[in-house]
């Protein structure tokens, strides 16, 4: 065994089974999620009812198709799996991130714990690997940066104007008070009828203990 470890840590190749391994199970990882048994990712159950042949399946499929690109001639020379590694490191991170958002809000742990993910597979795939990134001219990178700003404006602005819409509804402060400031202004009180469904004080539903 140990002969065996030791010729494999001498192979050139060893690194790209590694790579090879990390990039099929973290492809695998994504691709069960629409089949997940439980509502939430994040929950102690989960591990117990997770679909491990649909992820032995996956597993094996994406395995053997980055194994098959080696052998094509025109691929040969290209470091598949180090992009292989990079891609699916980054649609791993991005997919649980959307789940953890949507199962628990925001989570600094889960945060820092990506970063950390996404460090070392760029460090290990492109300075122990010695990946060649594309080389890009200065108008390329300025297309880029304008691009990037004009993406991140129209992210923020549309992320605003939902929020604000968000609050309108009359299931919130803004549209109870609303309706109460309307009902005192023709005279009929403090009463609302969007918080019980039915015609109520406000003050009411503060002392209510439903």
């Amino acid at each position: 065994m140990n002969k065996f470890f030791t010729r494999f840590k001498a192979s050139e190749h060893g690194g790209e089974y590694l790579m090879r391994f990390i990039s099929a199970w973290l492809c695998s990882l994504v691709l069960i999620l629409p089949f997940r048994p439980v509502k939430e990712v994040f929950n102690k159950e989960y591990a117990g009812e997770a679909p491990y042949l649909l992820l032995i399946l996956f597993f094996t499929l994406f395995y053997g198709l980055l194994t098959v690109l080696r052998f094509i001639p025109k691929l040969r020379d290209m470091k598949t799996d180090c992009a292989a590694l990079l891609i699916s490191t980054a649609q791993f991170t991005v997919a649980y991130a959307v789940v953890m958002f949507r199962e628990k809000g925001t989570n600094i742990d889960f945060f820092l714990g990506a970063v950390l993910f996404i460090a070392l597979a760029v460090w290990y795939t492109v300075g122990k690997q010695r990946i060649r990134l594309p080389k890009f001219t200065k108008k390329c990178w300025i297309a880029v940066l304008a691009i990037s700003a004009v993406f991140m404006l129209v992210f923020t602005a549309l992320a605003m104007s939902l929020r604000y819409y968000k609050l309108c509804t009359p299931a919130f402060d803004f549209g109870i008070f609303t309706q109460m400031f309307e009902n005192m202004k023709d005279g009929l009180g403090p009463v609302t009828t969007v918080e019980r469904n039915y015609e109520l004080s406000h003050f009411a539903v503060h002392f209510s203990p439903a």
